[in-house]
């Protein structure tokens, strides 16, 4: 009689999370997309806000003409992409915005959320101008002090 000889090989995939902000750098009064990357997933996020700079405020879609798309869960890459968008008359000066993610595969849990910021950088036409004043300025003197004898 022959017997067999199974063996049982159990792989657990684990993996990590981590958020990586993705800035944005816009003409002021314009509107603006920032995002937040999470890797590390195995399956859509529990839950993703957007919290306003300074007051802590939550976001909500829509209110303010602001928009959040929370994303979807990407297997191939295991990651999901969340995007705010700014409207225009909010992007009149630099602002750090709040990405909150919630994971209960990651104990990020209600209460325990991550929260990561992103910037949006803003910038004018008047300050782009200066700035190439300054830079020519600068060129010239340059030019003016290496031809001295």
């Amino acid at each position: 009689m022959a017997t067999g000889y199974f063996e049982i090989i159990l792989v657990r995939k684990f993996v990590t999370s981590g958020v990586v902000a993705k800035d944005s750098e816009v003409l002021e009064d314009t509107a603006a997309t920032i995002s937040c990357v999470v890797n590390g997933l195995t399956k859509q996020l529990d839950a993703v806000t957007w919290e306003k700079p300074s007051t802590g405020g939550v976001i909500t879609t829509g209110t303010d003409d602001y928009q959040i798309d929370i994303g979807t869960y990407d297997s191939g890459s295991n990651s999901q992409t969340t995007i705010l968008t700014i409207p225009g008359p909010a992007n009149g000066a630099d602002a750090v915005y709040t990405c909150v993610i919630q994971s209960d595969e990651h104990g990020k849990t209600s209460g325990a959320e991550e929260k990561t910021n992103v910037n949006s950088n803003v910038f004018s036409e008047y300050l782009t101008n200066i700035n190439f004043t300054r830079m020519f300025r600068s060129l010239i003197l340059l030019l003016v002090k290496a031809l001295e004898p």
